[in-house]
């Protein structure tokens, strides 16, 4: 039943599309005494046709069967042909002019040709200049339709009028010239409608507030388009933020347009100089929930709002190298924690390893560096004393020591420490720095500062030899 039911409707709606009309005649001598008449054409025809006009004889080319026919269907010379697909399209030729200048002072007769166009060229900037590429004025298509205006009217392609103001843009300042809202200019409506406006560091040497809409408007953020005369007005209604990958130098961003004139400006979260990992980009609109340590958002919305750090300070001490070796500054220095809120230092493990610190005193130390150790505010100074620092290698199965001393911070225990026994991981739970913790004494040797390396092997060799001593005794 459903079958049928589609079939009978099929067939009610092809019945519901009425067949072409065309205007039929077997006889033409001039278009001054023809008389048309309608005809229906057979349900497979589309096309109406007729014989083509040719403006200097005055006469239409001859017929010749369906080769050149004036009535329903196609023709088989197309040279000789106009051929159209609506009701009663193929009318007899209608004399098509166009303006052949500038000025409006000539006209230049079409040829006989489906859908005459009038043409000219464009406008190219508001001082009343034309596009010259691949356009003239007349009945002639545009080689480069780009540059060009059409109509399809006779006489239609008329030099354009009427104008509206747009706000030009000058590049303006010392050192650094941006662009700033100048004086109204006229621009055509015809070629410009609309006004466009740049950001203050859109990249462009000279601009155009004319419109028509920004080239690459999808993408190009640093031009605004408008519809109403002087709406390119950039301190009214508008904002525009700094946009820039996270890790983008602040020189680096430019000012993009945002689609609200009410919208927030956003930047990633930064600590001690640094966008943090996985930090917001640079740009328009709000910081997602749960970012509080990844956006930031301005205090106040404005334009550009995001183009700077905050500037909260913390003192540490700065640690610089000096013949080789890490050394501290006599005083405490200013470091800019920009959005942190925990006052951090850091400073070398290893005073005499010159490029394994990457610091230089302001913040924290990288995520589990073993060669730099984190302090808060003033306490990054140098350590008590020196030691060889032990660490276990899970590889090897032993203990081994580091190659330089490292800083400790005991200045109540200035003594060192280290494994009796290397391939014993259990018993010694020190890092080298202060003497053997309470109950580690048989797994833990104490030395003065700068000692501890190489014990183990003594009381080895002391544990053989005096031995044999005693029996040669």
């Amino acid at each position: 039943m459903k079958n049928v039911f589609v079939v009978v409707f099929l067939s009610a709606l092809s019945l519901s599309q009425a067949a072409l009309k065309c205007k039929k005649t077997t006889a033409w001598d001039a278009a001054i005494t023809l008389e048309e008449n309608s005809e229906v054409c057979g349900d497979t025809v589309k096309v109406c046709s007729r014989p083509k006009y040719d403006i200097s004889t005055k006469k239409y080319a001859a017929a010749d069967g369906d080769k050149i026919k004036w009535g329903c269907g196609e023709c088989t010379t197309k040279a000789s042909c106009v051929e159209c697909n609506t009701n009663d399209c193929n009318r007899v030729y209608a004399e098509f002019k166009c303006k052949s200048n500038p000025e409006g002072s000539a006209d230049e007769t079409c040829p006989d040709v489906t859908g005459p166009m009038c043409y000219r060229p464009k406008m190219v900037d508001q001082t009343g200049k034309y596009a010259s590429e691949g356009i003239n004025w007349g009945c002639t298509a545009c080689g480069t339709p780009a540059n060009c205006k059409t109509c399809d009217t006779s006489a239609c392609n008329v030099a354009p009028t009427a104008k509206h103001k747009c706000f030009s843009y000058l590049k303006k300042g010392d050192p650094i010239k941006v662009f700033t809202k100048d004086a109204e200019v006229d621009c055509y409506d015809a070629d410009f409608a609309g006004c466009k406006m740049p950001t203050p560091d859109n990249a462009a040497a000279t601009w155009d507030p004319c419109g028509p809409k920004c080239p690459d408007a999808d993408n190009d953020k640093t031009c605004k388009y408008c519809k109403t005369a002087s709406c390119n007005d950039i301190a009214k209604d508008t904002r525009y933020c700094k946009a820039g990958a996270a890790d983008a130098a602040l020189t680096a961003l430019v000012s993009n347009f945002c689609a609200s004139a009410d919208s927030d400006c956003t930047r990633p979260f930064v600590s001690y100089g640094k966008a943090v990992s996985g930090g917001n980009v640079y740009g328009c609109g709000d910081c997602p929930a749960s970012s509080e340590k990844t956006c930031v958002k301005c205090d106040t919305k404005g334009n550009d709002c995001n183009k700077a750090w905050k500037t909260n300070k913390v003192k540490c001490y700065e640690w610089s190298l000096k013949s080789d070796k890490w050394t501290p500054s006599a005083d405490v220095k200013d470091c800019e924690t920009n959005d942190e809120t925990v006052a951090k230092c850091s400073r070398p493990v290893y005073l005499a390893v010159k490029d394994k610190y990457t610091g230089n005193g302001c913040g924290p130390c990288p995520a589990n560096s073993k060669d730099c150790k984190d302090f808060g505010a003033s306490l990054n100074k140098a350590g008590s004393h020196q030691c060889y620092m032990w660490m276990w290698d899970a590889t090897d199965k032993k203990w081994k020591p580091s190659e330089q001393q490292g800083e400790c911070d005991l200045p109540s225990d200035k003594k060192c420490s280290l494994p009796t026994d290397r391939s014993a991981e259990k018993g010694f739970t020190s890092d080298g720095c202060g003497k053997c913790k309470t109950g580690e004494e048989k797994a833990c040797i104490t030395t003065e500062p700068g000692a501890n390396w190489g014990q183990r092997v003594t009381v080895s060799l002391l544990a053989i030899v005096l031995p044999l001593l005693y029996v040669m005794l």
